[in-house]
């Protein structure tokens, strides 16, 4: 089986470069314009869509998904 990935916009973050979401695994990378990389498992797709419509990453990340999920950095 293929795994499919799912390119999140991150359009005007200051904070957050790429999201790269596989729907496969249920994990999400998160890649940060400071360097750091983070895989957070287990978010619903509900939420990933949601995220992904949010009119800004950045603070849907910061309200909704950090803290909440489990994250490992790479």
């Amino acid at each position: 089986m293929s795994t499919k990935f799912t390119m999140i916009k991150q359009d005007g973050s200051s904070a957050i470069e790429e999201i790269i979401h596989s729907t496969n695994n249920k994990t999400t990378m998160v890649i940060f314009k400071s360097g750091g990389t983070y895989v957070y498992k287990g978010i619903p797709e509900k939420t990933i869509g949601t995220w992904s419509s949010a009119k800004s990453v950045g603070k849907f990340f910061q309200k909704k998904i950090k803290g909440e999920y489990t994250s490992t950095k790479i």
